[in-house]
């Protein structure tokens, strides 16, 4: 499995440690394939994709125009049994059949010699406004050859298209790189001084893709959620589950809930889509440490969410709790992001 690397270290870290763009395509007009070629050789890569459908599609990686059955995976939709696929020609990364937007980001392992391996989170959006909940899927695949990636395709094997608009962005990393900078711009960063049930980016520059890290300490019982440009109107809807449990879901909410309820510190990483014109769409992982010792497993949380907004884009980020304990001083969070 690839290694998230933290961008809390970046701020302190040497030259070189940082995730470089080493692509993108963007669809002009309607299409199957989004590739993005020419790409430089780097041990870890991250791919953020954006797609409009136009009529029913479903994303999926191709690798170095490989169409043969040299693909594996396991995917689980919306908290439900695994999936798997063996001997494919493709990475499926969402269901068939969608006709909305999709959102989704993954960490590739590119080691020369060894089986390439991915892991991805999607959401699709589901029919707009905030009175529909949207999917998750998570995916992990492999390509089974010990080639490094020069080319990364998203494929449309369904029916419809990609429409115009629709994006794949690669990203590198590689700690022997001692020049060039970080594609993730710092937006925020921001540490609680003291007890508080809200910890704010205040006001950060418009990208569109962002990222977010959260580190909550506890003073008491707390949740983790999010609002967006101080909107607390019920524009938002969300699915989430914990632990591995049967997802919950809402719509209309004033909300996004990206954590449980707990007494426990937590930390959480979300990415974001931010196209002004579009509705906001949230992938969020957290972790929540549970009681302190080794003897006490811990507890996940995987969500997905969106604002329901299509006129503006992301320019606060707000974390909100809404139980009887508080945020404590020490409380964190980053924000980062690019366009």
């Amino acid at each position: 499995m690839a290694i998230l690397i933290n961008p809390f270290r970046f701020a302190a870290a040497a030259a070189g440690l940082h995730w470089q763009e080493l692509g993108r395509t963007t669809l002009g007009s309607t299409g199957d394939d989004i590739t993005v070629s020419s790409l430089a050789n780097k041990p870890y890569l991250m791919v953020l994709y954006y797609v409009n459908q136009d009529g029913a599609a479903g994303p999926t990686i191709r690798v170095n125009g490989d169409t043969g059955s040299n693909y594996a995976w396991r995917n689980q939709r919306d908290g439900t049994s695994d999936t798997t696929g063996t001997s494919e020609t493709y990475i499926n990364l969402e269901h068939s059949g969608n006709t909305t937007n999709d959102f989704g980001y993954g960490f590739i392992s590119n080691i020369s010699g060894q089986e390439t391996l991915t892991q991805t989170h999607s959401i699709y959006q589901g029919t707009a406004g905030a009175g529909n909940t949207p999917n998750r899927q998570e995916t992990v695949g492999k390509w089974a050859n010990t080639s490094t990636i020069s080319s990364l395709t998203i494929h449309n094997p369904d029916a419809g298209s990609f429409d115009t608009g629709s994006e794949v962005v690669v990203l590198g990393y590689d700690p022997a790189d001692t020049t060039g900078g970080s594609v993730w711009e710092e937006l925020a960063d921001v540490t609680l001084g003291s007890a508080g049930d809200n910890i704010s980016s205040g006001t950060i520059t418009a990208k569109k893709y962002l990222w977010c890290q959260v580190h909550t300490i506890s003073s008491g019982e707390n949740t983790v959620k999010m609002q967006l440009n101080n909107d607390t109107g019920a524009n938002y809807a969300y699915r989430i589950s914990a632990s591995g449990g049967a997802d919950s879901t809402q719509s209309s909410i004033d909300e996004i809930y990206i954590g449980q309820n707990s007494g426990d510190n937590t930390f959480t990483n979300f990415f974001v889509v931010n196209v002004s014109a579009q509705e906001k769409l949230v992938i969020g992982n957290s972790m929540e440490q549970n009681s302190a010792g080794a003897t006490n497993a811990p507890n996940r949380t995987e969500s997905v969410g969106k604002w329901a907004n299509t006129s503006a884009q992301i320019t606060e980020i707000d974390i909100n709790n809404t139980q009887t304990g508080d945020f404590a001083s020490g409380t964190r969070m980053k924000v980062w992001g690019f366009d």
